[in-house]
């Protein structure tokens, strides 16, 4: 069967634009946190979602990790081409505080 493969890398390539989209729309609606906000809106509670870049360093991405699996806040890693499209603002690394858009972007990851 020729073009399956170029038929599911394209859907994988549309679901990756459709979070871009939707973490481009949270961060707009102002409902991300990055930067030194991150850690403790994972440690208080208020990230439902984290999003990493595969360019983060090694030391930052464990600390990140072990702080969202103990406040059990589920991870999607981007690779850093995709990550660097979400926002022109230098960061490898957010969080996602309004409950509806981490939902919307979990679907959309077990959809892939």
């Amino acid at each position: 069967m020729p073009g399956w493969k170029s038929w599911w890398l394209s859907g994988l390539q549309m679901d990756t634009d459709r979070i871009i989209s939707l973490l481009q729309l949270a961060m707009a609606a102002g409902r991300t946190v990055r930067g030194d906000g991150l850690i403790p809106a994972i440690c208080r509670g208020k990230a439902r979602l984290t999003v990493l870049s595969s360019a983060t360093g090694s030391n930052t991405k464990k600390k990140i990790l072990d702080k969202c699996r103990t406040y059990s806040v589920p991870v999607l890693e981007l690779d850093a081409a995709a990550f660097d499209r979400i926002s022109h603002r230098a960061m490898k690394a957010l969080a996602v505080t309004d409950a509806g858009f981490a939902e919307r972007i979990e679907e959309l990851r077990k959809d892939r």
